[in-house]
C-alpha cells in the first residue's frame, strides 16, 4: 500500500513539475529526475504486487484468505507489465522501432494496440499505468486483501 502512495506522490510531482516546463528549453535536470523516480516507483509497485500474487498462489489452509486474490484480469496485466518494465532494455527497443514483439510485449500489443507501455495518465477513474491498469482499482483490491489478511491474523 505504501508503494501505491509513493507512485501517486511521484505522479503528482511529475504533473506539478510540468507546470514549469518550457518546451523551448527542453527537460531540466529536475524534470528528468522526477520522471525517473516516477518510472522507478511504477516498476517497484509492479514488482511488489507480483510478489504478493506469487505468495497468495501458494496453497493456504481452508478458511484463510485463499479465496481473496486479485482479479485474474488484473493479475494478468500486472504480470505482463512487470515483465515489460523488468526487461526494459529489450522492450523499449522493440516498441520504439516497431520490431516484432515476444512474450509480454506481444501480449500487450495484441491486447492493447496503439497503447504505450510506459505511459502514466489520469482519467475519470484516477491514475492509470500503461493505459490499462487503474491504480484506484488496484488499491481497492489490495485494501480488501489486507483487510482479509488482518482478519485472519487476528483470528489465529
Amino acid at each position: 500500500m505504501k508503494q501505491l502512495e509513493r507512485l501517486r506522490q511521484s505522479f503528482d510531482a511529475q504533473m506539478n513539475a510540468m507546470e514549469s516546463f518550457d518546451p523551448r528549453q527542453g527537460y531540466s535536470l529536475q524534470h528528468k529526475q522526477i520522471n525517473v523516480l516516477t518510472a522507478a516507483d511504477t516498476h517497484f509497485l509492479l514488482v511488489a504486487v507480483t510478489n504478493l500474487i506469487k505468495a497468495m498462489s501458494k496453497q493456504l489452509p481452508p478458511g484463510t484468505i485463499q479465496d481473496r486474490r486479485l482479479d485474474m484480469t488484473m493479475s494478468e496485466k500486472i504480470k505482463h507489465l512487470r515483465n515489460i518494465y523488468e526487461h526494459w532494455e529489450e522492450t523499449r527497443e522493440v516498441f520504439s522501432k516497431q520490431l516484432a514483439k515476444k512474450k509480454s510485449a506481444k501480449w500487450y500489443e495484441d491486447n492493447y494496440p496503439g497503447m504505450t507501455p510506459w505511459s502514466l495518465s489520469w482519467d475519470v477513474n484516477g491514475l492509470v499505468v500503461c493505459g490499462i491498469l487503474s491504480i484506484d482499482e488496484l488499491s481497492s483490491e489490495l485494501t480488501d486483501i489486507m483487510l482479509a489478511l488482518a482478519s485472519y491474523v487476528q483470528s489465529e
